[in-house]
């Protein structure tokens, strides 16, 4: 083990402040919310927003851009829930 940072490998450098390269990110799940949860209360929350701008907003070109923004937003939110379902169900697969 070398002294210091530059001559260490960068797998075996700990330290008291260790490099990025050197620190494992892990992604918690929340305990008893599922991905299914949370993409359907995203949904809700869009389409309520999509609702009181439409009720709220002028006729017009910028009422349908906040629409189809807001539209954007759900097709974006669907396809990470089916991609993080398929994800998890490749990873129990294997």
């Amino acid at each position: 083990m070398a002294a210091d940072c530059k001559s260490a490998a960068p797998w075996s450098y700990g330290g008291s402040n260790p490099p990025l390269c050197t620190i494992n990110f892990a992604v918690r799940k929340a305990d008893g919310v599922n991905q299914l949860q949370k993409a359907s209360t995203a949904i809700f929350l869009l389409v309520a927003l999509a609702g009181m701008a439409w009720w709220t907003m002028d006729g017009g070109p910028i009422r349908t851009v906040a629409i189809l923004l807001l539209g954007l937003f759900v097709v974006r939110v669907l396809l990470y829930t089916a991609r993080s379902r398929y994800d998890d169900k490749k990873k129990t697969d294997e």
